[in-house]
């Protein structure tokens, strides 16, 4: 169905808005200044702060927050029924704004990539809503994108709305029009779709807003503008005070200019702050707009509200993030949360697509010379626990060959060398040095102690090659993975986050191998995130410390030979195509 076809088929529905956003919203969108990549970053940090800040306390009465914690400023950990999730963790909002941000870096048209994203990732998601579930199911079972929403009112697509403020904030028509169409595949309420319009606004117009200059009454008309023909759009409020009264959204955002000066218990009595978007968007609004030069502030009050805490912590904190940049936000809450290399990441490839001259940081057509189809980084995390202790010479000495082998190939090569076990998780030896120029490894660098935190090194190294990625968005990551035993010493990730990072960057091109010796190495590395074709066992001895260097060495080369097309068929399957060289050559 063309695309043209679908809109009118919303519109028919009552889901597209038609004619422009109103003249407030555009005479400030076509003369603010342009953003900053750090504003972009801001806004999406912004939320994942405000994510993780709430969502310990999610459901609990304001009252029940202060006995417990006082006023909540600092991320603690989640006690649930079976199990406690650490501090910093995230939840689905920030997990569907992330996955909004990725689709729109696949292309305008980003709604089917992203329904297909919900539909691939559904076991995933954390906290997922009934409705949102019941959508994805459906889009699952074939129903199309722009109908597999159901009629809910949840704030579930608010709360994602602040990635497409940045992907298409410098267009109003096509805010609106992506806005809807991200919606309608979870909510085909008109509330739902007013509401993610009017948040995606706030945040595209706060990244273009100098510091100092807000005026909230402005920003509220702005928001007001830009629902045109959806102001007749509202719903039943469900606080005890109200009386089952129906009340326009665009009436309940207009009121809050006159209650910025009220304390938050008398603020959230009004607009209550439940997963209700006619409460969570104005409670969010209101959180940020009564105190905008102060992002702790607006996020804290927010959060200590209570109910639907982490989303409205989320939005407020998108709001925040947009005005006041990654830079403005507390450094204990952005050094800390869940994905942060990966949201700054993002923050910066949506700002180059939105503003810049390229759309993505990441490579996007096929190589057209040598040089660049060589141009890869192998990153090794070489397991230096105890138990290699027995095989160390041979892991020496299969390293060394490694290097031997791939210096005598053509084009450009880098190699990372980390080496991990309990006392140190991350110990750089090499960082993307040229092969040729790499030292071979010795006794003194590699002496095998301690246990085995393998999901806390390879989280560690995919946020360092993340880093690297921003400078060098040319070049093709291999990372290797040899290990000679069970995860048994992380603290910081989880294996769920670490499936998630390697599934995330395994979609953005990167290849990944698992060699594992004393384990299964199939059923290991499918726990992280990786499929068979990407793993090999190998047998704890001589030589089979050899066979896996061995291995990672053909996997190289056959990255390296290949153009960039070719590099990204051959990727998930590398150890399958090793495998098939050993047969062809008489080995068992």
């Amino acid at each position: 169905m063309q695309t043209t076809d679908i809109d009118q088929e919303l519109t028919d529905r009552g889901l597209l808005p038609t004619g422009t956003a109103g003249a407030e919203a555009i005479r400030y969108i076509t003369t603010a200044p342009e953003p900053t990549p750090d504003r972009f970053r801001g806004a999406l940090l912004g939320t994942a702060c405000g994510d993780a800040l709430g969502r310990p306390v999610e459901t609990w009465t304001p009252k029940r927050i202060h006995a417990q914690h006082g006023t909540l400023r600092d991320f603690v950990p989640r006690v649930g029924r079976h199990r406690t999730t650490p501090a910093g963790t995230i939840s689905d909002d920030t997990q569907l704004t992330s996955w909004t941000a990725e689709a729109i870096l696949q292309g305008d048209d980003h709604a089917p990539f992203f329904a297909k994203t919900l539909a691939n990732r559904l076991r995933s998601i954390r906290g997922i809503g009934s409705g949102t579930r019941r959508a994805i199911t459906s889009h699952q079972q074939g129903t199309p994108w722009w109908r597999s929403g159901v009629d809910s009112a949840g704030d579930g697509a608010a709360m994602r709305a602040a990635a497409l403020g940045l992907g298409f904030g410098r267009d109003l028509q096509m805010l609106r029009r992506d806005s809807t169409h991200n919606v309608v595949v979870t909510h085909t309420n008109q509330l739902a779709v007013a509401s993610g319009i009017a948040q995606a606004y706030a945040v595209a117009r706060l990244t273009r807003t100098p510091p100092h200059t807000l005026d909230p009454h402005e920003l509220l008309t702005e928001i007001v503008a830009v629902l045109d023909g959806l102001h007749h759009v509202g719903g039943i409020e469900r606080r005890p005070s109200a009386g089952g009264q129906w009340t326009r959204l665009v009436d309940r955002i207009t009121e809050l200019g006159a209650m910025l000066e009220l304390d938050p218990a008398e603020a959230f009595a009004h607009t209550h702050n439940g997963a209700y978007v006619l409460e969570a968007l104005p409670a969010a609004l209101w959180s940020f707009l009564s105190r905008p030069e102060d992002p702790e502030e607006a996020v804290v009050v927010a959060v200590n509200g209570g109910y639907d805490a982490d989303t409205v912590g989320a939005m407020a904190g998108a709001l925040a993030g947009a005005y006041h940049g990654a830079s403005g936000l507390p450094s204990r809450w952005t050094h800390t949360v869940e994905g942060a290399a990966e949201l700054t990441d993002l923050g910066t490839r949506l700002h180059q697509r939105t503003w810049g001259h390229t759309t993505s940081s990441r490579p996007t057509a096929p190589a057209t010379s040598a040089t660049e189809a060589d141009n890869v980084h192998v990153a090794v995390l070489l397991d230096r626990s105890g138990s290699m202790n027995a095989i160390a010479d041979d892991v020496i000495g299969g390293f060394n060959t490694f290097l031997t082998e791939q210096s005598e190939l053509a084009g450009e090569c880098r190699v990372t060398l980390v080496q991990f076990d309990s006392q140190d998780p991350q110990e750089v030896v090499v960082d993307a040095k040229p092969v040729a120029e790499v030292p071979e490894l010795t006794r003194s660098h590699y002496q095998p102690r301690g246990m085995t935190p393998l999901l806390d090194s390879l989280g560690t190294l995919v946020e360092r090659i993340d880093r690297r990625v921003a400078d060098h968005p040319e070049e093709f990551q291999l990372v290797a993975i040899i290990t000679d035993g069970h995860e048994n010493a992380s603290h910081r990730f989880t294996r769920l986050q670490i499936a998630e990072m390697v599934k995330s960057r395994s979609d953005d091109g990167w290849a990944f191998v698992f060699l594992g010796a004393n384990l299964d190495s199939f059923a290991e590395a499918g726990s992280i995130g990786m499929d068979r074709a990407q793993a090999a066992d190998w047998e704890h001895n001589a030589h089979g410390a050899q066979r896996s260097f061995d291995a990672l060495s053909r996997s190289s080369r056959k990255i390296r030979s290949a153009r960039y097309s070719e590099k990204q068929a051959l990727k998930d399957r590398l150890m399958d195509e090793v495998r098939h060289e050993w047969k062809s050559e008489g080995e068992r």
